[in-house]
């Protein structure tokens, strides 16, 4: 934990967090396109207990725990997020158009604990590549036959 609140957190919170989030999401793509970088992520973060599975409306989840779909707006990392082990991975809504989204927030301080704005509170309109990005391409979920945490959606528009 020392190394967190030490070293790490102070970096991590002078960097803008959008810039952040989009190297996790470059770093994520790369690991999770190749067999040796999905395994390497299972090894160090995979975890597997027949105690933590669920069903929900019929889906059955290997656990409950689950990656957002505001992480992953366009799918970029579906692999490496499962090879992660959550049990679900949401990708965001994927509109007939690409989009810009919501502007980013007024404060220089959001995001960085100064004036506790809540940045995830945000009405409708997150951006994302619109359908032809992603939507209905298998390959972006990798080999998961017959596992119901990965679906595609067919958006028509």
């Amino acid at each position: 934990m020392g190394l967190y609140r030490h070293i790490a957190r102070p970096l991590l919170f002078r960097c803008d967090p959008e810039w952040i989030h989009e190297r996790t999401l470059s770093l994520g793509e790369r690991v999770g396109a190749s067999a040796a970088g999905r395994n390497l992520l299972k090894g160090l973060f995979a975890f597997a207990d027949a105690r933590l599975a669920t069903e929900v409306g019929g889906l059955h989840f290997a656990n409950p725990l689950g990656m957002a779909a505001g992480f992953d707006k366009n799918g970029r990392v579906i692999q490496g997020l499962a090879a992660m082990g959550f049990g679900f991975v949401e990708v965001g809504s994927v509109s007939a158009h690409p989009s810009a989204g919501n502007p980013r927030p007024v404060s220089p301080a959001a995001g960085r604990g100064g004036d506790r704005q809540l940045r995830g509170a945000q009405r409708w309109g997150g951006g994302g590549g619109g359908k032809s990005f992603r939507a209905n391409d298998g390959s972006a979920f990798g080999d998961q036959s017959g596992r119901d945490q990965y679906r595609t959606a067919d958006c028509t528009g």
